[in-house]
């Protein structure tokens, strides 16, 4: 019983066919009527009603159809189970199908309703299809058993035949006879589900449009699909693990509304979507073991992202020839045998552009035409890479990442890229020998090259500006760094342990907001910051060992510490215009150091003052000086004679000057006397100086 409907509307009993017999047959011998060689008899009772009875008791009494003739009296069917999961239903008139076999426990069934003439719902008439479960077990759906219903409406002729036109609802493929029912639906507005996982062909020739979703999965004997005239899907397209489906297409499906996602079809060797110009959403290709080739050669747009991930035999993408945009992220991840990219209409990428983990793959080239990235730029361990041109590419939104691409990349050519929004990374390169960036000119964030083990020369001409920080760092064998139009840092600078540099020179740089390091540069001669106005953090020279020449002309902050150190072959220091150092001041171990004459305009130093193992310093004056913060500490300068900082009268600290040999005991005696008379009452260590003065 059917509530809330007319008792004497009617399910069809459409003898013809069988068609709807089947169906009621099929769902009984599923609840109660298997076994090999069940019968199930089928008794015409001469009232317009037909008695379907099985051996276990199980039956059920149906009215005959309006449309269709009735069964013979006394007609019979049985049921045979095959043992492979499928059962044979054979009737006497030579009509037999084979279909599923139903799952124990409560049973799933579904009841065809007719529907006359001027039905609202199909006014041609047709059926409604009602799914459910059948609670109680008497076969039947009754009340609130019912959990869905989809109609199934006639043509013009309205003479019982299957149904054609639109299924209006969604509808649910688990067999050979669910799928035979709809196969003249051109149209389904809600979603189709097919998951019959001993279904070997599906096979919907008329149908067009799909207006929700199309799910197709995890039929796992699947070998043939014919969707031949299907043009539209309106909301998901899904297709994955059917393991005996070798070739997937779709040659008139010209759009999908939502995503689009083709995974796990192991045995799956080809793609053709020869018809499909745009996805609505993420277009998903992935995890299909055997496919080598993939052609969407109309497809123009993709609304979300592309992931073309883990296809261990894919070797090309020639078939995404017309992709102009991606709307959303394009992951090229982990297909060991893709050797080429050919998305040559390609201009932009919305969101992040990845490659990675492609171990065939040698060049890019196929992204000719890629101008702009709204994410960000990751290529990373494609083993055989040996070149790397994006010769269109202008801007990187986020982050543009070369790490550990490949042992075999040689050259870089990034000719046309102009900004970087976050940061530009260049990392284990090592065998990077050139690197083209001549259009670039800001980096928002950070800008780092480091272990680039082959790199020797590295030019950026057209860069002004580094948002957060600058590090070239670790690139053994270059030599020469050009950066001419440099002119602000927003926080740090550092370049060290770049062991075959000569020369540093930025004549641009006039500001930077942290910290600057120069460092371990073991070939370094010079260092040109001479337009460098302020550093709002530590400025340290240190261990560049060959250098004679520092340039720190115009310097007239620091707001950190000051410390030149270890520069053994450094004769003379000059800041001229240095006014204040916010930390400690450390000029220590300068071993050719001879002349710190350049630090006249000195007025404050905010942490310690230390001047320290400068072998052949022979005077130290520092003539404008008033006040240091921390301690005052003077000494190991074996050549000092000459001390002058007769202005200094703040001292927070306390006073230490020793093992100076040839400077007078009464230098260091008198420098004392000055601070205590202007109030000074720390402590005192001097001594080992010369006494003989």
């Amino acid at each position: 019983m059917l509530p809330g409907k007319p008792t004497d509307r009617s399910i069809r009993f459409a003898r013809a066919t069988m068609l709807f017999l089947l169906v009621s047959v099929f769902f009984l011998s599923a609840s109660g009527c298997g076994g090999s060689s069940d019968n199930c008899t089928v008794v015409d009772n001469g009232d317009g009603t037909a008695t379907i009875t099985c051996p276990d008791g199980t039956s059920a009494t149906i009215e005959n159809g309006q449309n269709g003739r009735d069964g013979q009296d006394g007609a019979s069917c049985s049921i045979f189970d095959n043992g492979d999961g499928t059962k044979t239903i054979f009737c006497t008139d030579g009509t037999s199908v084979t279909v599923n076999d139903g799952q124990n426990g409560d049973s799933t069934l579904v009841v065809n309703e007719a529907l006359q003439e001027g039905d609202p719902n199909c006014p041609a008439g047709g059926i409604a299809v009602h799914t459910g479960i059948d609670g109680n077990g008497n076969g039947l759906l009754e009340g609130d058993e019912i959990t869905g219903t989809s109609y199934l409406c006639n043509g013009q002729d309205g003479n019982g035949t299957l149904p054609s036109g639109v299924l209006h609802g969604s509808y649910t493929i688990r067999n050979s006879i669910d799928a035979y029912l709809i196969s003249l639906i051109t149209e389904i507005t809600g979603d189709l589900m097919v998951d019959a996982p001993g279904l070997a062909g599906l096979s919907l020739p008329k149908l067009t449009a799909v207006g929700g979703n199309l799910s197709i999965d995890d039929n796992t004997d699947l070998t043939s699909l014919d969707l031949m005239a299907l043009t539209s899907v309106g909301g998901d397209l899904s297709i994955g693990s059917n393991d005996s489906m070798a070739s997937l297409s779709l040659p008139t499906l010209a759009s999908v509304g939502g995503d689009f996602v083709i995974e796990f079809n192991i045995v799956t060797t080809s793609l053709s979507l020869a018809a499909i110009e745009s996805v609505g959403e993420n277009l998903v290709i992935q995890n299909n073991d055997a496919l080598t080739s993939i052609a969407l050669p109309v497809l123009t747009s993709v609304g979300g992202g592309l992931y073309i991930g883990y296809n261990d035999a894919l070797t090309s993408l020639t078939g995404l020839d017309s992709l102009a945009s991606v709307g959303g992220d394009l992951y090229i991840d982990d297909n060991p045998d893709l050797t080429s990219l050919a998305m040559s209409a390609l201009t932009s990428i919305e969101g992040n552009l990845l490659i990675d983990n492609n171990d065939a793959l040698t060049s890019l080239f196929g992204l000719d035409s890629l101008e702009s990235v709204g994410g960000y730029l990751k290529i990373s361990q494609c083993n055989v890479l040996a070149s790397l041109s994006l010769p269109a590419l202008v801007s990187v939104e986020k982050y543009l990442v070369i790490e550990n691409v490949s042992q075999s990349l040689i050259s870089v050519n990034f000719s046309a890229l102009t900004s970087v929004g976050e940061y530009l990374s260049f990392f284990d390169d090592f065998s990077l020998t050139s690197l083209l960036l001549p259009a670039l000119s800001a980096v928002g964030g950070y800008l780092k090259i480091s272990k680039c083990d082959s790199l020797t020369s590295l030019s950026l001409p057209a860069l002004t500006s580094v948002g957060v920080y600058l590090l070239i760092r670790d690139n053994f064998v270059l030599t020469n760094l050009s950066l001419p139009a440099l002119a602000t840092v927003g926080e740090g600078l550092e370049i060290d342990y770049n062991r075959a540099l000569t020369s540093l020179s930025l004549p641009a740089l006039t500001s930077i907001g942290s910290d600057v390091l120069i460092s371990h540069n073991d070939f370094q001669t010079s260092v040109s910051l001479q337009s460098l106005v302020d550093v709002g953090g530590d400025l340290e020279i240190d261990r560049n060992y060959r250098l004679t020449s520092l340039d720190l002309t115009a310097v007239a902050s620091v707001g950190g510490d000051l410390l030149i150190i270890r520069e053994d072959m450094l004769t003379s220091l000059s800041l001229p215009a240095l006014v204040v150092v916010g930390g400690t001041m450390e000029i220590v171990s300068n071993y050719s150091l001879t002349n710190m004459s350049g630090l006249d305009s000195l007025e404050s130093v905010g942490g310690d003052l230390i001047v320290v193992a400068n072998n052949v310093l022979p005077s130290l004056a520092l003539t404008a000086l008033t006040s240091v913060g921390g301690n005052l500490n003077i000494q190991a300068n074996t050549s000092l004679t000459s001390l002058s900082l007769t202005t200094i009268a703040t001292l927070v600290g306390d006073l230490y000057i020793y093992n100076n040999v040839l400077l007078c005991n009464s230098i260091a005696i008198a420098l004392r006397d000055q601070l205590i008379a202007a109030g000074w009452s720390g402590t005192t260590e001097i001594h080992d100086n010369d006494d003989s003065c």
